[in-house]
């Protein structure tokens, strides 16, 4: 029997010496030295304080990077071996941020298309960019932008994943913040077309608060996944009254 070493890529986001995000590549445990320099690429967000938030793949093998330029959002395109692509939005580089919608979460839909999770006027919102990124997909939302409706006034919610199902329906988690002084769990759903998905829960929206943790105030939703049934797991963390966490 022929022993197979399994290829992988692994990009590890974090702050280099320069202050610089830093991108690696490994098979096997080893670096890729195929990839940028070494197998390590510095990526130039546009700052002289640039930060990593997360990593998205497309089928072909580009590398989306998100991350923050100081305190913009900011999303840069690389080709396979870590080289900047130029013909995403302008030099390798998209600022979803707008007067009214910032985002630095990121996913992929099948056909290419990014998506840029985040909050437009403390709900959750998500933008979609066409492949080139020069431009939102105005078919999605409103003019490329979708919200989910203001029916929890007083509370602030901010956006910490986001995940595609199979189907096409975008989910997004993180957590709602309210005058009460609670903290709680949310989750969201978008069909395709950007509209809420009142199928998954009337606006497509649902809190996960103390009724679903009794003992909890504080309840931070932090990650989400989709199972190969359409199931979806969300992960945070809490802290209960006593003040312990969990």
């Amino acid at each position: 029997m022929k022993t197979k070493s399994l290829l992988f890529k692994f990009l590890a986001l974090t702050m280099a010496i320069a202050l610089l995000s830093t991108s690696a590549r490994a098979a096997s445990g080893v670096l890729d030295l195929t990839f940028g320099v070494d197998g390590r690429v510095l990526a130039n967000l546009g700052s002289s304080l640039d930060t990593g938030s997360g990593v998205a793949l497309l089928s072909n093998g580009y590398i989306y990077l998100a991350g923050f330029a100081d305190k913009t959002p900011t999303v840069g395109r690389y080709i396979s071996n870590g080289a900047v692509d130029t013909s995403f939005g302008v030099d390798g580089l998209v600022t979803p941020q707008t007067d009214t919608f910032s985002g630095s979460k990121i996913a992929v839909q099948a056909d290419g298309k990014l998506l840029v999770a985040g909050v437009s006027a403390d709900r959750f919102a998500v933008a979609r960019y066409n492949y080139n990124g020069a431009n939102l997909d105005t078919s999605f939302g409103v003019n490329g932008i979708a919200v989910i409706p203001s029916d929890y006034w007083g509370s602030r919610w901010s956006c910490s994943d986001i995940a595609v199902q199979p189907d096409g329906k975008i989910v997004v988690v993180g957590t709602e913040t309210n005058q009460g002084n609670f903290i709680n769990f949310v989750i969201a759903r978008f069909n395709s077309n950007g509209t809420p998905d009142d199928s998954f829960v009337a606006n497509g929206t649902l809190l996960i608060d103390k009724t679903n943790f009794p003992n909890n105030r504080y309840n931070y939703g932090r990650a989400v996944a989709i199972q190969p049934d359409g199931k979806i797991v969300m992960s945070g963390y809490m802290m209960d009254d006593d003040g312990k966490m969990q």
